[in-house]
């Protein structure tokens, strides 16, 4: 990459890394090796959450059901009982 590309890339960097060519074109190359690698980390932590998310609302869903299968157990033997 030429210089001015590296400067702008650099841009916000502290200290020296922001105005010296040899050490912002350091710094410019590890901060894009760390973006790439990031990119494919944000979608493997958006993944996780995504499943952790469908397991919690699967998680009610299935309590939500043992109650209400509870409650209409009750009220069948309710009926049951007032019928005898």
């Amino acid at each position: 990459m030429n210089k001015k590309k590296i400067f702008k890339l650099a841009k916000g960097f502290r200290g020296r890394a922001k105005n010296c060519i040899r050490i912002a074109r350091k710094r410019v190359e590890k901060a894009l090796q760390y973006s790439y690698r990031d990119r494919r980390n944000k979608k493997r932590d958006m993944r996780s959450i995504w499943i952790e998310r469908i397991n919690a609302g699967t998680g009610q869903h299935g309590k939500l059901r043992q109650l209400h299968a509870w409650a209409d157990e009750r009220k069948h033997s309710a009926k049951q009982e007032s019928s005898f």
